[in-house]
């Protein structure tokens, strides 16, 4: 198992930061992993408050090296570089790969390895 500092070395590539909320309330900053394995979106359970309006009363079945598991469906709001707007994700207790809030799966990410590039003319330092 790697340890967490060289998981970060390792992945920095494909991580992004975004933000989330749910219902229009308060946004919470995230960082993102994009998987280019998985199909489905998971979000850890302790990023967001959810709420019985934000479930979809759908479940999803994964799977994955530890065998399959079930996932509540959510709808949330996600703005990042791959997607900004409501999507549904699965909500999970734990990630494979300590931090980081959310795996981004194919469904959500597309194509894209990293996401869009946006060009402005003042960039924030």
């Amino acid at each position: 198992m790697l340890s967490l500092e060289r998981q970060c070395e390792e992945f920095e590539h494909f991580t992004v930061k975004g933000k989330v909320n749910l219902n229009g309330g308060q946004e919470k900053e995230i960082k993102i992993l994009r998987d280019t394995v998985a199909n489905q979106c998971l979000i850890l359970h302790n990023i967001l408050p959810w709420y019985a309006e934000s479930d979809t009363g759908r479940e999803v079945t994964c799977k994955g090296a530890g065998g399959n598991f079930r996932l509540p469906l959510h709808t949330m709001w996600l703005d990042c570089g791959y997607v900004t707007g409501e999507v549904t994700v699965g909500v999970k207790d734990t990630l494979p790969v300590d931090g980081v809030d959310i795996l981004m799966g194919n469904y959500l990410g597309g194509k894209n390895v990293i996401p869009n590039l946006q060009i402005v003319e003042n960039p924030a330092r």
